[in-house]
């Protein structure tokens, strides 16, 4: 690493601690349920983002119970589960506000160390206190916490509803395997609720570090479920969850889209999946690392996967904001979901939104036809294989440049910009228009 980019990396630490230790308001009640709704993870500074968890954790001491109408017994076992857990909190806490302190002002002082890990690794410290720096796409400034861990028992809330179906979904998805034991690892209060009620018993819990990100400070945790031996590789409980979908069984599905589903308000059910090969579904699509299932279906299985049993009152009280996009969708003021397509030198094309840009694609069965396509469309068109399909598709930049001299082309982009829900489409529709 040049020291023009140890600069810049320092430099960048030194932005996201002024955030972690500014002032900002005391959480209550209702904005920390806002905040799981709206976006699933807890995020605030040195001062407030422990507080936050713990009113969330005092809030679902007596919403759980009651949500499920829990046996006197059980219900003293899940409160006890949850006082449990603010020692852990407490520890968290202390320890980030001593070494984030310590370290920050370190940095705003220019006396920091940065020393080379392995691979992209690096530590910026301060005596013993060091921030862990992994370079990747992005930045990512993570300081490890000690000792804010123990033993926990989470009782059986689901009594009476068959685990093996939610288990088979979040396997899928989020849980991973620690020497045989399911674990999880997770930034969001919610989720570690709705894991381990699929998951009773004893549960390893410890807080491994707080992240340093540029909306604020995160925690995450780390659960271990002790009296459980998984049984199923990551890829056989996604093919499993596809086939009981197929049957009609959707449990698996929706914890699929509890831990990997993606919410972004185009009407559609997402989820991510990194490698799809052997798999195969005949729901929605598989592309760019999703499955994508939109319009009346999307609704008709949202709906099948709102019909949780026992699961669907505890999720409604933990204010996921996943399993609140869900019962969006499922609501009958969703409007169809109508794509659009434009017409490109004789060639019908789809149109798409997405994070951050445009595009236009169209999907064909042969490679042969595929490039006779993109020749056509030279030289804006691009191609890739996509499953048993070739995707030719025309970036956002291309489009704009081919909309200069195509009015019709031009009215048909800004109309269907006009109408998206994403932040971004009102960013691309003036820079559409600016550029015309």
């Amino acid at each position: 690493m040049s020291s023009e980019d140890v600069t810049r990396l320092v430099e960048r630490l030194k932005e996201r601690c002024r955030l972690a230790l500014s002032s900002e308001a005391e959480p209550t009640f209702e904005s920390v349920l806002k905040e799981s709704r709206e976006r699933g993870v807890l995020r605030g500074g040195v001062y407030t983002l422990f507080k936050k968890w713990s009113l969330y954790m005092q809030y679902v001491a007596d919403a759980v119970p009651r949500a499920l109408s829990l046996p006197d017994d059980v219900a003293a076992q899940f409160r006890q589960f949850v006082d449990s857990l603010f020692p852990l909190l407490d520890n968290a806490e202390n320890q980030s506000r001593e070494k984030l302190v310590k370290i920050c002002r370190a940095v705003e002082e220019g006396s920091v160390k940065v020393e080379k890990g392995d691979g992209a690794t690096f530590y910026v410290c301060s005596g013993e206190t060091c921030i862990h720096t992994y370079m990747s796409k992005s930045v990512i400034y993570t300081l490890h916490l000690r000792g804010a861990s123990g033993e926990l028992y989470f009782p059986n809330i689901l009594q009476g509803e068959e685990l093996e179906a939610l288990q088979i979904g979040w396997r899928a998805s989020d849980e991973g395997v620690l020497n045989s034991r399911p674990r999880l690892n997770t930034t969001q209060p919610w989720q570690i609720l709705a894991w381990a009620a699929t998951r009773p018993g004893r549960l390893w819990v410890r807080i491994d570090f707080i992240a340093l990100t540029a909306r604020g400070l995160s925690t995450v945790f780390h659960l271990i479920a002790k009296d459980w031996e998984e049984r199923w590789t990551k890829q056989e409980a996604q093919r499993l969850a596809l086939a009981m979908a197929k049957r009609g069984v959707y449990r698996p599905l929706l914890t699929w889209w509890l831990g990997d589903g993606v919410v972004d308000r185009r009407r559609c059910l997402q989820i991510s999946i990194k490698d799809v090969s052997g798999l195969e579904s005949e729901l929605g699509t598989f592309t760019s690392g999703r499955i994508i299932i939109c319009g009346a279906e999307a609704r008709r299985i949202a709906r099948a996967m709102a019909e949780a049993g026992t699961y669907a009152p505890l999720l409604d009280v933990l204010h996921s904001h996943k399993w609140a996009y869900l019962k969006w969708l499922t609501s009958s003021s969703v409007r169809r979901f109508n794509p659009t397509y434009i017409l490109i030198s004789g060639v019908k094309m789809r149109l798409h939104l997405a994070a951050k840009t445009l595009y236009a694609e169209t999907r064909l069965a042969s490679e042969e036809e595929a490039k006779k396509t993109a020749e056509k469309l030279a030289p804006y068109a691009k191609m890739y294989k996509d499953r048993s399909r070739y995707v030719v598709y025309i970036p956002g930049g291309a489009l704009i440049q081919m909309a200069r001299g195509d009015p019709e082309l031009k009215k048909r982009i800004a109309e269907y910009l006009k109408t998206a829900e994403k932040p971004i489409a009102k960013k691309l529709l003036q820079k559409l228009l600016q550029h015309l």
